[in-house]
């Protein structure tokens, strides 16, 4: 059977909204495979994926804060990313 997994999901949805960039955002290593297709992945500090992979993924923005401060900027960070992409 086929897996259903998060990255194939956004693209799914991506793909039937005509949507071209993708900027996401986790904290699990569940989480890690939709970098491969963002344009931007944010992580927060306090997740698996910093605690684990910090130093091998440099497509990865991590936050600065922990916690519901960590959520705040991920929008942020959004928000920053979709500035620059346009």
């Amino acid at each position: 059977p086929n897996c259903l997994s998060k990255r194939d999901a956004v693209a799914h949805i991506a793909a039937q909204e005509g949507i071209s960039k993708i900027i996401s955002a986790g904290d699990s290593l569940l989480d890690l495979e939709m970098a491969e297709i963002s344009e931007g992945f944010i992580s927060p500090r306090h997740g698996e994926i910093y605690r684990l992979h910090r130093d091998k993924n440099e497509n990865v923005i991590y936050t600065e804060n922990y916690g519901m401060l960590a959520g705040e900027e991920i929008l942020e960070n959004v928000l920053k990313c979709n500035l620059i992409m346009g």
